[in-house]
């Protein structure tokens, strides 16, 4: 099962959160004065805010699954792939330490043999 959410899976979620808090955010706009409970809720039931949200969200998962990390492991999970050796510096090493699988390793070790061997 793949566990990246889709942009469904965002919108429900963002819908979700808008209809379990919206009238309470609604409620304390409009217990400060700011706007009237019709404004506040005119603008948590529009589609723009939907919008908005999602492309919030997809930017926020963007950031937080568009790493080096990430990246070498997604090429490592390619079936065609047999490993992939990091080079010896202080970000190689770091980022093969991170990645959970035997085929990722640092150069100049005895995986990083083990991978170029296959």
């Amino acid at each position: 099962m793949d566990a990246t959410p889709n942009n469904e899976q965002i919108k429900s979620i963002i819908r979700w959160f808008v209809s379990t808090f919206g009238g309470a955010i609604a409620g304390w706009f409009a217990a400060k004065g700011w706007f009237t409970i019709d404004q506040v809720l005119s603008v948590l039931n529009s589609p723009t805010l939907l919008g908005i949200a999602a492309s919030i969200g997809a930017a926020i998962w963007s950031l937080l699954t568009h790493t080096k990390g990430n990246a070498v492991a997604v090429a490592d999970a390619i079936p065609d792939v047999a490993g992939v050796v990091m080079k010896a510096t202080d970000e190689g090493k770091k980022i093969a330490e991170t990645v959970p699988s035997e085929t990722v390793a640092v150069e100049g070790t005895a995986a990083a043999a083990a991978v170029a061997a296959k």
